[in-house]
Formats: C-alpha cells, sequence, structure tokens
C-alpha cells in the first residue's frame, strides 16, 4: 500500500492550498477529491443520478449530502489504492459521514493510512467557525447559511478528530508556513 498523505477538515480550512503546498515540496501527485473532473467520471461509472442529486440539493442539503456518501466512499477507496504515494485533500463532507454503515466503512478505509492530518485554524470550535467564515471568497458557492450549517454539522462531529492521526491549526499561518510545519511532523 502506498503511503498517501490525507488531508481532512471543514471547508475553508485550507485543504486545497495547503495540499498543493506539500505536493510540490515532497514532489508527489496530488488528488483532490473536490476536483470536478475526478469525481465526476467515478460517480457516473457508479451510477449517480445528476439530476436527481439536484433535486435533492435544492430540497435538502442533508439528503443531498446522504445520498451521496456511498459514491464519496467508492471516490476515497479509488484514490487510496492508487500504488504511488499521493497527497490527498478531501473536501469537508467525504471525512464526516452519517449514513447507515458508512462511518464505519469509512474508518476501515482509512484505518491503513498513517498520514490522517486535521486542519483547524484554531481547537475553539465557535471561533473556528468565524475564521472560517472570515476565509470564505465570495466564488465559494455556497450562500453564508449553507455555509454556517455545513461546517456546524462538520464541527460538532467527532468523526474527524477520530480519523486524524494529527491536527495542524492553521490560524495566522499562510499555506506555506503550515505545509512546513506539517512536513516537520512527519517520518518521511
Amino acid at each position: 500500500m502506498a503511503n498517501h498523505i490525507v488531508l481532512i477538515g471543514p471547508v475553508a480550512s485550507g485543504k486545497s492550498s495547503v495540499s498543493e503546498c506539500l505536493s510540490r515540496c515532497l514532489h508527489l501527485p496530488r488528488i483532490s477529491l473536490d476536483d470536478s473532473v475526478y469525481y465526476r467520471k467515478i460517480f457516473r461509472e457508479a451510477g449517480y443520478d445528476e439530476a436527481y442529486a439536484g433535486v435533492l440539493r435544492e430540497k435538502d442539503w442533508k439528503e443531498y449530502l446522504l445520498y451521496r456518501e456511498p459514491f464519496y466512499l467508492l471516490l476515497i477507496e479509488k484514490a487510496l489504492s492508487m500504488p504511488v504515494d499521493h497527497v490527498i485533500d478531501f473536501g469537508a463532507p467525504h471525512s464526516v459521514l452519517f449514513g447507515k454503515g458508512n462511518p464505519e466503512r469509512l474508518s476501515m478505509l482509512m484505518a491503513p493510512v498513517k498520514d490522517i492530518i486535521l486542519l483547524l485554524p484554531v481547537e475553539d470550535v465557535e471561533r473556528t467557525k468565524v475564521i472560517l467564515l472570515e476565509r470564505k471568497t465570495k466564488d465559494y458557492p455556497l450562500d453564508e447559511e449553507a455555509f454556517l450549517a455545513l461546517n456546524d454539522r462538520f464541527l460538532k462531529s467527532d468523526a474527524n478528530k477520530q480519523l486524524a492521526k494529527r491536527t495542524v491549526y492553521t490560524y495566522d499561518r499562510t499555506p506555506k508556513q503550515v505545509c512546513k510545519l506539517i512536513l516537520s511532523l512527519l517520518d518521511r
């Protein structure tokens, strides 16, 4: 099995920026599970119904996420099965699953991964919510209310803390500084 580095965390925690830096520094390929080109092909091959998902997304985003969970698991399984080391950044919903049996399946998939790093601005959950909202850019696909609700859901869950082997706090650090900190923690 490859020795992947996996970054997890809530929306706007810096996973993509830090994974780009780690990828460059370690000369490893990067997989972003939020990359629509990457995941749409895998979803489509597995029978994902884009029209149905669109209806769910408009009606109830929690049901939309539940519908997507089996596809997230397939996506994660494919990424982790890569034979060469990669830096893999999960989208926020990929590491916090609620559907029946899905959290357990995710834990089994992630168990062999040595380097799972949870990125959070600070330890305090309420302060983290404020900082993440400040980081939200205008072009982010969620409105402020949905953004807050989504991050609230993920921050209230213990799933990320249970999966993570390390937590790195990013407040007042650039992605490059976070990258250097992570490199100092890894056995590479």
